[in-house]
């Protein structure tokens, strides 16, 4: 991660690394530093100051959080990421109005594909609670990239709480679609297993 930095700012995918894959005890230590060096090296880039306004949060400090965030939003209203890096923000403090703004703002944004902006606001809706709206959120998502094996496996998650066969075709459909997939005939298999189990204590 320090090597990367010296390059360019982390995106928030590897920065959550630092938060996922530590020790318990220390993540939270070592994200917060992994974060401030980031912004330390690339004081221009708003995701930065975000993603290290998210771990204030979580670390009990929330004044800093919002400062670091206004900075952001300040320092490029109208990227993108940021607003991306804002909605998991007020969703990880369960401010969910704001958060039903910047997925208002978000969607707006024709940089952002629109299978990945209905695929965001169907994560979303999903946190929320909001089902009807993420059911829905998730077939425009599909209907714009069918072929997007991603979506269909996140998708096929959503839905086996209200239909399992539905949701075991669709991941059967992911892996004739991407017979390598591992992530998809893991999950058939953990679905498979339960079912059995589920069968045999009957």
């Amino acid at each position: 991660l320090d090597d990367l930095q010296d390059q360019q700012p982390l995106a928030p995918q590897f920065l959550d690394l630092a938060w996922s894959n530590s020790p318990d005890r220390n993540r939270l230590k070592l994200a917060l530093r992994v974060g401030q060096r980031n912004v330390q090296l690339h004081p221009g880039e708003a995701v930065a100051r975000v993603w290290l306004g998210q771990m204030l949060w979580v670390a009990g400090r929330p004044e800093e959080a919002q400062n670091l965030i206004d900075e952001a939003l300040a320092l490029k209203p109208d990227d993108a990421t940021a607003w991306i890096g804002l909605l998991s923000y007020f969703l990880r403090s369960g401010d969910h109005e704001q958060a039903m703004q910047s997925l208002e703002v978000l969607q707006k944004h024709q940089d952002v594909p629109p299978e990945r902006r209905c695929w965001i606001a169907a994560q979303t809706y999903r946190r929320l609670g909001r089902i009807e709206a993420a059911g829905k959120a998730y077939e425009q998502a599909l209907a714009h990239a069918p072929e997007e094996v991603q979506i269909l496996l996140d998708y096929a998650q959503f839905l086996r709480a209200f239909d399992e066969p539905q949701a075991e075709g669709m991941v059967r459909n992911a892996i004739r679609m991407a017979p390598d997939n591992s992530e998809a005939r893991r999950l058939l298999a953990g679905w498979l297993n339960a079912s059995q189990q589920s069968h045999d204590r009957i």
